[in-house]
């Protein structure tokens, strides 16, 4: 199928863009556009011309979803073609030209009934996918199946795909594992089967422990009341002997309170204040009369300062006059400079106007430099003679250019008569593709004949291990054997019925164990005499009943009236007389008392033996129904072996059991397996023999001197040996009729330049005349004479205007003197003649040092003012302090209630010791609240109250030794109480045992979901490799060698080939290049480049592949030559020129470059080149409608 016209009718930012890849029918067809010109916009349409629009699109930014259009005419390879358009819906979105709809299969059947994945991954290629799959192979560890089926399907991460399906199996399960989800659940299943089976014991006996464990935690909870009264009464205890001392302390500190109730409590501070206040009045005085001492000699100093105060006034002036003292010596000093250099610069400009033959005159009056010569001239020159260099330049290089491309015309006829003629080998290249096509026929006719001597010995040593069954060699997969699901049923009813019948035995011989255990028991309790029951005691009782009617009717002559109807038994006994009556009735009642005496006596062993025997009878009842069980269950396994017979009779085959069978059936299915394929084998090596007798013979035909009996292998040998030389001759032809071609252009554009130079140089000539002319030389000056007088001028003119600016600084350095010595002369209120040969700078130099030394002076006599108004400031603060101290110190006397300051002292010493009390009372009192737990001071004291410590440490060790021996019979409980626990947990099975019944059934949910995900990862993960492995067994041959020629190419020969015979780490084929050295080189060695590059020839080899068996399908390409170099893009281009023979090819892209190497790269005729930005020019702007 290809693409005759694709149309955009209302489609992103296109209405009626057509692009037409009709013509020529066979090329390679390049959709160019810049950034924004929609290249990817066509891209999309491509896919939504074939699959539809997608439902949430982003082409329409200008037309509406409801309006978007696609066209497209389409054509098979039988010559059929399809006209339709595309429109954006759910339903019926495809039409004719006449707008009606048009069934999705007609369009399917052109495109091969491919789906729009398969459609984007296998037949199209973009540059993302490009790097992903040369990633692949990095990932895949270049194993040879993944690459090769990634490659064939256009898949990216088949490694990470297969390694993600397998840690999933082995996340769930793996056959050793604990802790894995599986594994857990199994374990989980299999302990609560255990415990299931195990938790079964009698009620009686759990009732039994449940009345001894309530006693017990009867007891323990009296003893915890215990526990709880005494630890009340040992903390009060506690509390009484922590609390008796601080209680005693207590006392004694309100006692001595209570001593010095009158004395006077004084601040904290009251005695350091009174030390402060009498130290200040101690240090006052001597300081007063130190202070007065030093003002009387700060005012002498200050009246022997004289200061200038006019000099001062002028403060400014004069700081401003230092400043400029300085810059006027510096001025001084570089006029003098200045004079030397302007001597120096006069000597030059004279020297220079004699090499000018110019009159000096002129230049030493000070002109304008500009005079000497305009810059205008100046650069108008200099631009000349550059120029004149570069048209120089030109011409010998155009010459030279010239001179070259007619050797190289002459080099290029030359080599087009050594060419041979062309030849026309289309016979011979088409049997060699048919030839080709078959891979290698003689390998695979070795590896046949090997594979079917192989399967034939697998089948005869297989055969010999089934022999005892009987069936004959001839019919192997041909037999009518029971199915599997039959044999699987027939082992579950056999195996079950087998099961059955084991636990009847099981049962059995548990109750015939019981039962003789029973029999020993009852022995037992036997063994100390006949036990009397209650039947003989009933039958005692009846007997002295029976004597008590005969002694009635001695003494009274005739039998009582019947008052119960069970007086009807004592009618029997025969008649008695006299002392033989009394005898016989007192010999019954002593039996029927010792009866019931024993009776009494021996009641456990009457109870004991009565549930013996009850059990005994169940027992016995229980084997005899389990009998019947087993016999019936007998007949039917009979009835069952019969039917398992009955089914294999069919087949001939002698059956053993249904799992032995179930082993028998997989070994003859694989027999039956491996004969299919042995015949198969044998068939196909039969088709590749005559395949390959068929080719050599047309081959023969085709090529001289040649002959069938050489083999097919020489035979395609020789043929592509001379397809190729034939091809190369070709594009040497071709290549030389380019170069021809280029080497004339290239000769032509050289005289065109060669001549337009030489009138350059003309024009040059006439403009350099007027040059030379304005500039004062004479026209036949040389430009190299011309430059060296400009050098000169243009250093005249820098002299010149050196020595003006000079000049102008001497000038300013004049005027900047004279204002300088008017300034000090008036700051120094001196006439303008009083300088009498003194230098003005002596002058203000005096000047400035007067100064200096007045604000020095004006400095210290402003310091002693400060210092004096200080020190007064000082003897003021010193009567003030100690007159406060003074008062400082009748306030406290008067506060201590003392006569004098002397007394104040021990005042303080009585304040300080009531306040030390006081501290004390507190600190005992916060300690007896904590000791009190929540009760007052007053109820402690008063529960303390008559308690001595030996009393309350007696009392207390009594109670610690009553909580002591409490606990220890609390623990010997808790651990009876535990080992009780113990033993009704291992009773109390019933519902333990349904709980853990309940937990089996949840785990057994969850091993079947936990099964049915493990299978399905394991069986994709199986698949998968199968399917790999299949593909690789199939295609590795041709693909690898087509690769391998196309990788050379797409590599410009940095690597000769592609190899897949050698194994990795894990034993499967790997990928590797083969550098033209032979050295091997692993996917993982390769640049990012190359191994796109790889990729990409997997792709184009796996795509031939394809095309050999099926339609053709357009492969679609955007702009996967991003990365590559220009002459590993021209290879690539010339591939998709050859595949394009073969298949459509469209390639689309954003880069220019790529249009000028396909040109070079593709023979003409065989490209077509469609540039979407003149095409969106020409489509007509349709409006939205509305």
């Amino acid at each position: 199928m290809k693409i005759l016209s694709l149309e955009l009718l209302r489609w992103g930012p296109f209405s009626d863009l057509h692009l037409d890849f009709s013509s020529p029918p066979r090329a390679l067809h390049l959709v160019v556009g810049s950034n924004e010109a929609g290249k990817s916009t066509t891209l999309r349409a491509v896919t939504g011309l074939f699959f539809g629009i997608p439902e949430r699109t982003t082409d329409d930014h200008r037309h509406k979803k409801d309006d978007l259009r696609l066209g497209g005419r389409i054509a098979s390879e039988d010559g059929a073609e399809l006209v339709f358009v595309r429109r954006k819906g759910r339903k019926n979105t495809l039409k004719d030209a006449q707008g009606e709809s048009i069934d999705e299969e007609r369009l399917r059947r052109f495109v091969g009934n491919i789906e729009q994945s398969q459609f984007e991954t296998m037949f199209g290629l973009s540059h993302d996918r490009l790097v992903q799959g040369g990633r692949a192979l990095v990932q895949g560890k270049g194993d040879l199946g993944e690459s090769l089926f990634g490659a064939g399907l256009g898949q990216t991460g088949l490694s990470s795909i297969l390694n993600k399906l397998k840690q999933r199996a082995d996340d769930i399960f793996v056959p050793r594992g604990r802790v894995k989800k599986l594994n857990h659940v199994i374990e989980n299943w299999k302990a609560a089967r255990k415990i299931q089976q195990e938790t079964s014991q009698s009620i009686r006996a759990w009732e039994e422990f449940n009345k001894e464990r309530s006693a017990l935690e009867q007891r323990r909870t009296a003893l915890v009341t215990e526990l709880d009264t005494l630890g009340r009464e040992q903390r009060r205890l506690s509390r009484v002997k922590r609390a008796l001392r601080p209680i005693a302390e207590r006392g004694e500190i309100l006692a001595a309170l209570e001593l010095r109730r009158d004395d006077v409590v004084l601040p904290d501070s009251a005695a350091e204040d009174r030390r402060a206040a009498e130290k200040v009045i101690r240090e006052a005085h001597p300081r007063q009369e130190q202070l007065e001492a030093e003002i009387a000699e700060i005012e002498a100093k200050v009246a022997s300062l004289s200061v200038p105060e006019k000099l001062l006034d002028k403060a400014t002036s004069v700081r401003q006059l230092a400043e400029d003292l300085g810059s006027y010596r510096k001025a001084m000093a570089e006029a003098a400079q200045l004079n030397t250099a302007m001597r120096h610069i006069e000597d030059e400009i004279r020297t220079m106007c004699k090499r000018l033959r110019r009159d000096e005159a002129e230049f030493m009056r000070g002109n304008d430099a500009g005079a000497v010569l305009p810059v205008a001239l100046e650069k108008r020159v200099r631009g000349l003679i550059k120029q004149r260099v570069e048209v120089d330049a030109r011409i010998r290089e155009a010459t030279k250019t010239c001179h070259v491309a007619e050797e190289r015309l002459a080099a290029e006829r030359h080599r087009g008569e050594a060419l041979p003629a062309a030849v026309s080998l289309d016979r011979l290249a088409m049997a060699l593709e048919a030839a080709r096509r078959e891979g290698d026929l003689d390998k695979r006719i070795r590896e046949r004949a090997k594979e079917a001597d192989q399967l034939g010995s697998r089948v005869r040593a297989r055969y010999a291990s089934l022999e005892l069954y009987g069936f004959p060699f001839d019919r192997i997969g041909t037999l009518p054997m029971p199915s599997r699901e039959t044999i699987e049923r027939f082992e579950r009813e056999l195996t079950s019925t087998d099961d059955e019948l084991r636990n009847i035995d099981r049962v059995l011989n548990e109750r015939q164990r019981s039962l003789a255990k029973m029999a020993g028991d009852i022995a037992v309790a036997t063994r100390g005499g006949e036990v009397p029951t209650a039947s003989d005691l009933e039958a005692a009782r009846t007997a002295r009943n029976a004597a008590w009617v005969a002694v009635r009717r001695v003494l009274f002559g005739q039998a009582p009236a019947e008052s119960h109807e069970s007086v009807a038994a004592f009618r029997a006994p025969p008649v008695m007389y006299g002392i033989e009556a009394l005898s016989e009735y007192e010999a019954a009642v002593r039996r029927a008392d010792d009866i019931a005496d024993r009776l009494f006596r021996e009641a456990d062993r009457v109870a004991r033996i009565a549930e013996l025997s009850l059990q005994k009878n169940v027992l016995e009842r229980e084997m005899a129904e389990l009998e019947r069980s087993r016999t019936a269950l007998c007949q039917k396994r009979e009835d069952a072996w019969s039917r398992w017979l009955d089914a294999w009779k069919p087949s001939g085959v002698k059956p053993l059991s249904p799992a032995e069978m179930k082993d028998f059936l997989g070994v003859y299915d694989r027999l039956a397996d491996e004969a299919f394929r042995w015949r198969e084998t044998e068939m196909a090596l039969e088709a590749d023999r005559n395949r390959a007798t068929d080719h050599a013979e047309a081959l023969a035909s085709l090529l001289a001197d040649a002959a069938p009996s050489e083999g097919l292998a020489r035979l395609i040998e020789r043929a592509a040996a001379a397809c190729e030389r034939e091809e190369r001759a070709q594009k040497e032809r071709e290549a030389h009729a380019r170069d021809m071609q280029r080497a004339v252009s290239v000769l032509e554009e050289a005289r065109r330049v060669l001549e337009r130079e030489k009138g350059e140089l003309l024009h040059w000539a006439s403009v350099w005349e007027k040059a030379l002319v304005d500039m004062g030389l004479p026209i036949e000056t040389g430009h190299a004479e011309a430059e060296e007088v400009l050098g000169v001028l243009s250093e005249l003119g820098k002299r010149v205007q050196d020595a003006q600016d000079k000049r102008r600084r001497l000038s300013n350095i004049e005027r900047e003197a004279q204002a300088f010595t008017e300034r000090t002369l008036e700051i120094a209120q001196l006439p303008k003649d009083a300088l009498n040969g003194t230098a003005i700078e002596q002058i203000a130099a005096a000047v400035v040092d007067d100064f200096r030394a007045a604000e020095r002076d004006d400095v210290a006599r402003r310091g002693l003012l400060g210092q004096l108004e200080d020190k007064r400031r000082e003897l003021s603060d010193i009567g003030l302090r100690r007159r406060a101290a003074e008062s400082e110190i009748e306030s406290l006397r008067m506060a201590a209630r003392v006569n004098s300051a002397a007394d104040l002292p021990m005042a303080e010493e009585r304040s300080k010791e009531v306040r030390d009390l006081r501290s004390r009372l507190e600190t005992v009192e916060r300690q007896l609240l904590d000791f009190g737990e929540g009760i007052g001071i007053d109820a402690l004291v008063l529960e303390c109250h008559g308690l001595s410590g030996d009393d309350v440490a007696e009392a207390l060790k009594l109670v610690q030794e009553r909580i002591a021996a409490t606990n220890e019979n609390k623990a010997t409980i808790e651990q009876e109480m535990g080992r009780l626990a113990e033993r009704l947990a291992s009773v109390d099975g019933s519902a333990r045992a349904a709980e853990a019944a309940e937990e089996a059934e949840q785990h057994l949910a969850a091993m079947a979901v936990l099964v049915e995900e493990y299978a399905r990862a394991k069986l994709a993960h199986r698949l998968l490799e199968d399917e790999i492995k299949q593909y690789r067994e199939k295609n590795q041959g041709p693909i690898i060698r087509r690769a391998s020629e196309l990788f050379e190419r797409l590599t410009l020969g940095s690597f000769v080939g592609v190899r897949g015979d050698n194994e990795g780490d894990e034993g499967k084929p790997i990928l590797e290049c083969v550098r033209p050295g032979g050295v091997h080189v692993t996917v993982d060695g390769l640049s990012d480049g190359t191994r796109d590059q790889l990729f990409f020839a997997l792709r184009i080899a796996s795509l031939e592949r394809y095309f050999e068996h099926n339609e053709p399908i357009p492969f679609i390409l955007d702009d996967i030559l991003v990365n590559f170099d220009d002459a590993r893009s021209r290879a690539s281009l010339e591939v998709l020129g050859e595949l394009s023979r073969r298949t459509q090819v469209l390639f689309f892209t954003h880069h220019a470059r790529v249009a000028e190497l396909a040109r070079d790269a593709v023979p003409s005729g065989g490209l077509c080149l469609h540039d979407l930005d003149e095409l969106s020019k020409t489509a007509r702007v349709r409006p939205t409608e509305s």
